[in-house]
């Protein structure tokens, strides 16, 4: 490796490590930017979807906002968030229900995958940001809805990457791949699917 590819490579790792907490910090700017700067008046959360993706992302999201609502159509997995991330905030089993809240910022979606898209548009629509896991759609069909979602309603919509944003052993897998010290890459394997999260 040259000292260019091993700086590119470094620069890709590090961009992807801090990707994933982008969106929330960004939100934190832009509320102080228009006037917010109470040390209280953090960005208020809405979680939709909160099995084991959607408490983890929840949790970690706490460093920058108040989660003031969960919704899961499993009541349990409400409640249990609700006691793993520390707070009180109303449950809801209707994500349409949860996006009627007015003072709700933004939202983070951890539904199951083939479950991304309707509740994203709904969100971006009643005017909330969007944080949404991977996969963000299934078709292309519902890429090109989310993107005429986001020109309409000019809100903040930031697919989640896991794997790309919070695990550097992959970013530097991926830098290692670009970088050409593996040579000319023939074929890869991908085996799936892997174990769920509990």
């Amino acid at each position: 490796t040259n000292r260019r590819q091993m700086l590119r490579g470094s620069a890709t790792a590090a961009l992807s490590f801090a990707a994933g907490e982008w969106f929330l910090q960004e939100m934190c700017s832009a509320r102080r930017a228009y006037g917010r700067t109470s040390v209280n008046d953090r960005p208020r959360l809405g979680c939709i979807g909160v099995g084991g993706q959607g408490k983890h992302i929840g949790e970690r999201a706490l460093e920058y906002g108040d989660v003031v609502a969960v919704c899961d159509v499993q009541r349990q997995h409400a409640e249990q968030a609700l006691d793993r991330f520390h707070v009180k905030a109303g449950i809801y089993e209707d994500y349409k229900e949860l996006l009627e809240r007015g003072e709700i910022d933004a939202v983070l979606i951890a539904t199951p995958d083939h479950w991304h898209t309707a509740p994203a548009i709904a969100a971006l629509k009643a005017g909330k940001h969007v944080y949404c896991e991977k996969p963000l759609t299934l078709t292309v069909e519902e890429g090109k809805l989310l993107v005429d979602a986001v020109k309409q309603t000019g809100k903040v919509l930031q697919v989640g990457t896991m794997q790309r944003g919070d695990m550097l052993q992959f970013a530097r897998a991926v830098a290692t791949a670009r970088s050409g010290q593996l040579g000319k890459i023939k074929l890869v394997e991908v085996i799936l699917p892997g174990p769920a999260p509990s």
